[in-house]
């Protein structure tokens, strides 16, 4: 079961991560213009190929999607590897 209903959940989860689009693109193996469509959404279809692939990234890269009550929460682990140094111009390299 998706545990992602709104678009900006996924917009959240990648600006909280400090990617690009183009960098979420390359992540989820899609198109950047998907990761741009996506994120119009506020209500996302039942079946989003493109949300899915967005998803299951973020979740690899420690962002965690979660509903309680009707509310919906973005959280990041903050045991996931990130970026050597948050001064310096990352790539995607510097996430694994």
């Amino acid at each position: 079961m998706r545990k992602v209903t709104d678009a900006r959940q996924l917009k959240s989860g990648r600006v909280i991560l400090g990617l690009t689009v183009e960098e979420m693109a390359k992540l989820a193996n899609i198109h950047k213009n998907s990761v741009l469509r996506v994120e119009r959404f506020t209500t996302l279809p039942l079946h989003t190929f493109a949300a899915d692939r967005i998803q299951k990234a973020l979740e690899t890269l420690g962002i965690r999607f979660e509903i309680k009550d009707g509310q919906v929460g973005v959280f990041f682990s903050a045991s996931t590897k990130r970026a050597k140094t948050p001064y310096k111009k990352r790539t995607i390299e510097t996430f694994f």
